[in-house]
């Protein structure tokens, strides 16, 4: 009688060890759920503060009159901002191509190609009027604008 009660008290822990052993693994599976998911979120916030940033901060260091444009070429909309140095004129464009924000710094005509990509997005839409920029960005979040007051346009 003694050996069946210790068999069975024996039995009763095991089964503790295994539904302890079984929650312990559903909590850790919730949990990589969860922090994935979580780096997900943060991996598209972070991506749309970025392509704000560029285009904010471009806008902001390249402010001077004249010097911001927004122009299609090839078929492309770009934002361009002028620059010059040592006589030379460079053009700094911004621009979606091949789902992909780029930016390309040059002296020679515009090749989409060239531009070095910056980050993944899906639509890049700068317009200008009456000296207000607004740019509507998308990346893989919900589009974004950003506007900016600049000094004077290029016609």
């Amino acid at each position: 009688m003694n050996e069946r009660k210790h068999t069975v008290s024996g039995a009763f822990v095991f089964l503790l060890l295994g539904l302890f052993a079984v929650f312990s693994m559903v909590l850790v599976l919730f949990g990589a759920r969860a922090y994935r998911n979580s780096l997900t979120l943060t991996d598209v916030h972070n991506e749309d503060r970025i392509l704000h940033a560029i285009v904010v901060n471009t806008v902001a260091a390249g402010d001077r009159e004249g010097a911001i444009a927004v122009k299609d070429e090839s078929g492309i909309p770009t934002l361009q901002v002028r620059d010059e140095f040592d006589n030379e004129v460079y053009i700094n464009y911004i621009y979606c191509y091949d789902g992909c924000l780029r930016e390309l710094y040059t002296d020679l005509p515009f090749d989409p190609e060239m531009g070095e990509v910056l980050c993944a997005a899906e639509c890049f839409e700068p317009t200008l009027e009456n000296g207000m920029l607004t740019v509507t960005l998308k990346g893989s979040g919900e589009p974004l604008t950003a506007t900016a007051v600049i000094r004077t346009e290029v016609g």
